[in-house]
């Protein structure tokens, strides 16, 4: 009976360690899945939380090249500004000394198609009469217009009149050329 007794207890115990055993192999598993879980939402947090810096980030950007922007617009005519610019151009005919006159002022697209939908061309012809001094001066300040721009042909010529007293007179004429960019409402 002894030798039966002692079977039964290294059978109870081996059948108590085999079970001890897979409990806690599967104890093991299912606290390596939840750890596994655990670090797989972790991640996700920090991936949704690098998302949100980025795009605060982001709103940073706008808000931080606020200035540089307007700076950058301001080199262009705006959309409703077609007036004013020419406002402009009239009053700076006035400063320099010059008598201006617009001659046509044309609306054409810009040669560059991918921009063709946010601007356009103010495209004009002026004639300016004055002093060779003063007509070259404008004629200077066109060219340093604090706008895109571009000055096309300039034609300078000196014009001698002789009045009723037989007085000659000499000015100078010019008659340019010029092209703005203007925005477009969008």
């Amino acid at each position: 009976m002894k030798k039966y007794s002692t079977k039964i207890i290294f059978s109870v115990a081996v059948a108590i360690l085999s079970i001890s055993v897979i409990g806690s192999a599967v104890f093991s598993y299912l606290l390596v899945d939840k750890i596994n879980n655990i670090n797989d939402k972790i991640k996700q947090m920090d991936l949704s939380t690098q998302e949100r810096n980025k795009q605060g980030a982001q709103k940073m950007s706008v808000v931080d090249t606020e200035a540089d922007r307007a700076k950058l617009e301001s080199y262009f005519v705006s959309a409703d500004g077609a007036v004013d610019f020419i406002k402009y151009l009239e009053n700076l005919s006035v400063e320099v000394g010059v008598k201006a006159n617009i001659q046509n002022i044309n609306f054409q697209p810009l040669r560059d198609t991918a921009y063709a939908n946010t601007a356009e061309y103010i495209s004009l012809n002026l004639s300016v009469e004055g002093t060779w001094a003063k007509v070259y001066r404008y004629v200077l300040l066109l060219e340093k217009l604090p706008f895109v721009s571009e000055v096309g042909n300039v034609d300078m010529t000196e014009v001698t009149q002789t009045d009723e007293k037989n007085k000659t007179k000499s000015f100078w004429t010019a008659t340019i050329s010029l092209k703005v960019i203007k925005l477009k409402n969008i």
